[in-house]
């Protein structure tokens, strides 16, 4: 486990860390079968209507360079999503959840369990879940600072979101127990697809966000 931008207070300690999967995490924020799907018909759009109109040969080559450009906003894409992805860290401690992220400016987001109200493991049906996390009232956290680690279409409240874990489940399963243990209950059984067992977890701390 690497160490937090800051140090954990005297006598916290780091339960989990990892890092969303960057081919999971290219599907999930940029939708590449989409663009493909699309660039594909445009292209077959334009040969057609090149064909009809007796331009075939220009056609041909109007769409090979579109083709080519759409290649290079592609590769452009999957590198964005591999830096995104490699430099953001989701940590689970005794005492909340932090996700750290960003290019260019780093940036950390430090959600106590108190500010916690549910948290569910969220199946895209793929090899990576995400982990979104239901904020109690009262509590926010401004959407476009934290993307791309929200969980999409929460833009009145936002729900941030661990994403694209390879290690869903175990994560989860982690983080229901410091849950439990910080509110001093006994661990719920969890359901994979949903846990909600912070619900009765007492306030005593506040989300911050640090640049």
């Amino acid at each position: 486990m690497r160490a937090l931008s800051e140090p954990l207070p005297t006598g916290e300690r780091m339960l989990w860390q990892g890092k969303p999967s960057p081919r999971a995490f290219l599907r999930q924020i940029f939708h590449p079968q989409i663009i493909v799907a699309y660039v594909g018909l445009l292209l077959g759009w334009c040969l057609v209507t090149g064909a009809q109109s007796g331009h075939l040969g220009d056609a041909a080559i109007a769409s090979l360079r579109f083709g080519g450009l759409s290649v290079i906003a592609m590769a452009l894409f999957a590198g964005l999503a591999w830096g995104l992805a490699r430099s953001s860290t989701y940590s689970i401690t005794t005492a909340r959840v932090v996700i750290e992220y960003g290019l260019a400016l780093p940036k950390s987001v430090s959600i106590p369990f108190a500010s916690v109200d549910a948290a569910a493991v969220r199946e895209t049906g793929r090899q990576a879940d995400d982990l979104v996390l239901t904020l109690r009232r009262g509590q926010r956290v401004p959407y476009l600072l934290v993307w791309p680690h929200v969980r999409p279409g929460s833009l009145l409240r936002a729900e941030p979101m661990l994403r694209a874990l390879s290690d869903a489940p175990a994560a989860a399963q982690i983080l229901s127990r410091a849950l439990a243990a910080s509110a001093g209950m006994a661990p719920a059984p969890l359901n994979q697809a949903a846990l909600n067992t912070a619900g009765q977890v007492p306030g005593h701390g506040a989300m911050g966000v640090a640049a």
